[in-house]
């Protein structure tokens, strides 16, 4: 197996163009893509170790704070979402005034997001350019029969890195403490990262990525009605008889339990824990069989 050169230099090249002609009041799908994007170009820079590099360094720093707004807008999106699902024969004042406070806030984020990219735009696309090339550099020859040994060495070394990014990162989430409120977004945005990681690969196992996108999508399910519950909290001043405020607690606190069980029955398959070795004394704590096969299809080919 090898590394995927689509998987690879695409999100480069689509933020590229995504942020040359980006709306001044971008569209839920257009605030989708730019956090999308850049989500796996991150993950590309760490699994590559391109941040040891001037390009890779400059790179993620300026796309921070365009991924943040973007983050803001796409938040009001979801939040606003679940708003208008509430009852609407429940408290339909309480709900409306909900939905008029995220719509106004969206209105503002969305502004603060054109301005982002208004301002740091072309020096973004030239980091990326630049950057893209370092990640791309050798990928594209790794599908001929007849590859030079420094592009060789380029696709060895991309290999090996995001190999050992794979498996920090599954050691990473093996040690991860007990889940709990605190704890379990910081888990989700490793099990992201991870996914995007092995996504790198060619003929990546889909049950595996399947498996930790489950994961992935219901903590953030609990972890964007938490955020309306707070939200609604400060912009409802019903006091704690409030339907609409009583809805989203009861839906937050289902999220929560849910998100609970998928984590660890995740954890507990395919994340060897101390307690499990500690009930086979001599037994070492071996890597999943999927995550081994999942993480060896980075592996280079030539």
């Amino acid at each position: 197996m090898a590394l995927d050169a689509d998987t690879v230099h695409k999100p480069f090249r689509k933020l590229r163009k995504l942020l040359k002609r980006f709306p001044d009041t971008p569209s839920p799908e257009d605030v989708h893509d730019v956090r999308t994007q850049t989500r796996r170009i991150e993950a590309v820079v760490g699994a590559f170790q391109l941040d040891d590099r001037k390009a890779g360094n400059k790179l993620v720093k300026s796309l921070k704070p365009i991924r943040k707004a973007a983050g803001d807008v796409r938040d009001m999106d979801v939040l606003t979402d679940f708003a208008a699902s509430l009852d609407p024969n429940d408290d339909k004042e309480c709900r409306l005034q909900l939905m008029e406070h995220l719509a106004a806030r969206r209105t503002k984020a969305a502004g603060k997001l054109a301005k982002k990219v208004g301002a740091n735009g072309k020096e973004v696309r030239s980091s990326l350019k630049q950057a893209g090339k370092f990640a791309e550099a050798g990928l594209e020859a790794g599908t001929s029969r007849t590859v030079k040994t420094k592009e060789r060495r380029k696709i060895r070394e991309k290999s090996a890195n995001s190999m050992a990014s794979s498996f920090d990162i599954e050691q990473e989430l093996r040690a991860w403490p007990k889940l709990d409120a605190k704890n379990v977004h910081p888990f989700r945005l490793k099990v992201k990262e991870w996914r995007y990681v092995l996504q790198l690969g060619q003929e990546s196992d889909s049950r595996l990525l399947d498996e930790l996108g489950r994961v992935k999508d219901q903590i953030g399910l609990w972890h964007d009605w938490n955020e309306l519950s707070g939200t609604a909290a400060k912009a409802l001043d019903h006091g704690s008889g409030c339907s609409v405020m009583a809805q989203i607690r009861s839906r937050t606190k289902k999220e929560f339990q849910k998100a609970l069980e998928t984590a660890n029955a995740f954890r507990a398959q395919y994340l060897p824990t101390e307690e499990r070795r500690a009930r086979k004394k001599g037994v070492v704590t071996e890597i999943h069989p999927a995550v081994a096969r999942a993480t060896s299809r980075l592996a280079s080919a030539s």
